[in-house]
Formats: structure tokens, C-alpha cells, sequence
């Protein structure tokens, strides 16, 4: 069965912020930058393809700032745990 995303492309339809509309990624497939497969080898193949659109992308600052109020997905060449990183799976941080 395929994913709603394998069909979906990033920016489609809708209103679009200052920044997406010259974004490299506008256009592409979704399931790169959101990948669905839990298998971490997977994810990080997808990620990887995802990070070299990311990489000559002349708007990635400001898609990495967005991306801070994310929970998934590549953002400015970013995954959720590289934004995160003491929310890593696991990981406990305590207030001291």
C-alpha cells in the first residue's frame, strides 16, 4: 500500500511563508524529510538525500528556525534529535 506522502510534495497548495517559496526542497517529495519508516538505517538514507537538497538550499536559517517549534521532520538540514538533543530517546535531563 502506498503513503499518502509518497505523493505529497513539500510546499503544495496552501499559503506559503516569505522563505518556502525560494526553498530547494519546495517541490520534492515529503517522505524524504519526514520519513515514515521506524527503521533508524532507513531513516537516516532518507535523511541523507533530504540533507543535500538541504545543503545548497539559500534559504536554510530560516527553515532550520522554523523548525525549532517541530517535533519531526528535516528542518534546515536538521532531524528532531539534532534540534533537540536532550530529548533524545533515552535520555533523561533533570532541572537542577
Amino acid at each position: 500500500m502506498e503513503s499518502a506522502f509518497t505523493t505529497t510534495t513539500l510546499a503544495e497548495g496552501g499559503h506559503l511563508d516569505d522563505w518556502r517559496g525560494d526553498a530547494a526542497c519546495k517541490g520534492r517529495l515529503v517522505n524524504l524529510f519526514y520519513p515514515e519508516d521506524d527503521n533508524r538505517r532507513a531513516q537516516a538514507h532518507l535523511y541523507g538525500e533530504a540533507r543535500q537538497i538541504c545543503a545548497g538550499c539559500k534559504v536554510r536559517e530560516p527553515c532550520a528556525e522554523a523548525g525549532q517549534a517541530e517535533k519531526f521532520g528535516l528542518w534546515g538540514g536538521m532531524s528532531p534529535t539534532q534540534r533537540h538533543p536532550k530529548q533524545r530517546r533515552g535520555v533523561v535531563t533533570l532541572a537542577g
